[in-house]
């Protein structure tokens, strides 16, 4: 297993485009009960190096920024269930991700489906608390089909600037 594990690693390594091979690797660190170092793996293809405060804003009302490097959105969210809707929603697969949420988010994906290839975790700072006049009404917002019951609420969305 250990030699078997060791070419999967070399060749995810050596291919970083490869999604095949990551995979590959990838399940073979879970069902050896490599987790941490599964873990760690998760962190390093999906990371951006990218710093979000330091990209430019798209649009005051939506948070949205654009990424350089990438040339894509990113869209800041602060709950780990909107990782995986915001990714899904638009085809957004650059999410910005304070510290201790891309945590829970990499925990959570190792018994959960992985994010797409091409998904991007821009790890960013937690926005300041919010006051009164910061806080706008965006509207309705259908959950993720994903969810059991499904669900519809009404969301309060800090506007970052």
């Amino acid at each position: 297993m250990d030699e078997q594990l060791g070419n999967l690693k070399r060749v995810s390594e050596a291919e970083p485009g490869d999604e095949a091979a990551f995979r590959a690797y990838f399940a073979a660190l879970l069902r050896s009960g490599q987790r941490d170092e599964a873990e760690a793996s998760l962190r390093r293809r999906f990371a951006c190096p990218a710093n979000f405060d330091e990209m430019a804003v798209l649009s005051d009302f939506s948070g949205e920024r654009k990424c350089e490097a990438c040339s894509r959105t990113v869209v800041r969210v602060e709950l780990v269930c909107e990782v995986d809707w915001e990714i899904e929603r638009g085809g957004k697969q650059c999410v910005a991700i304070p510290s201790e949420i891309l945590d829970e988010y990499v925990k959570s994906r190792l018994d959960a489906p992985l994010p797409p290839a091409g998904t991007c975790l821009v790890e960013s700072n937690p926005p300041p608390p919010c006051s009164s006049e910061d806080d706008h009404f965006i509207g309705t917002i259908i959950g993720p089909p994903s969810e059991p019951e499904g669900f519809l609420k009404r969301t309060w969305r800090r506007v970052f600037g």
